[in-house]
Parts: C-alpha cells; structure tokens; sequence
C-alpha cells in the first residue's frame, strides 16, 4: 500500500486537474464525430479547452475504442486503446 501511495504521488506531482469548470460542461453538452457517453465527453472536452487555452500538445490515453475514435477525430494522438482489442 505504501509503494501505491507514493506512486500516486509522484504522478500527481506531474499531473495536471482539470476543473469541472462551466466551459468543460459547455463543450462536453457540444456535439463530437462520434457517439461518446458522457464522461467521454466530459474528458474530451477537458482536453480540448487544454489544447485551445494553452497550446499544448496532448497525447489521449485510454483503453476504450470508442473513446479513441473520437479522440482521434478530433485531432489527438491516442495510445493504449490497442489493447483493449485483443
């Protein structure tokens, strides 16, 4: 449990929130390329007003196919999906 805790930790140090802030809540009620459930939305729209705010470059991770699928219209690279195939 302790080697967790610090593993959290470190990745936290490094990890950006994102607050579930009026505008992620406009852009996620915003039509996307393909059929998302909400919390897709929600992360996609996270990462979207992220790229447009501060110019950043974002690689999407997820292990949901239909997730990546709309990541990668909207113009993310996307790793980790791939293995959900198999």
């Amino acid at each position: 449990m302790a080697e967790k805790a610090q593993n959290l930790k470190e990745i936290l140090e490094i990890a950006s929130l994102i607050p579930l802030s009026p505008s992620v809540l406009r852009r996620a009620g915003q039509s996307f390329p393909t059929v998302i459930g909400t919390l897709d939305a929600l992360h996609l729209a996270s990462a979207l007003l992220c790229v447009e705010r501060h110019g950043l470059k974002l690689v999407f991770l997820t292990h949901d196919i239909r997730q990546a699928l709309a990541a990668q219209a909207l113009g993310f690279e996307c790793r980790g999906f791939e293995t959900a195939r198999s």
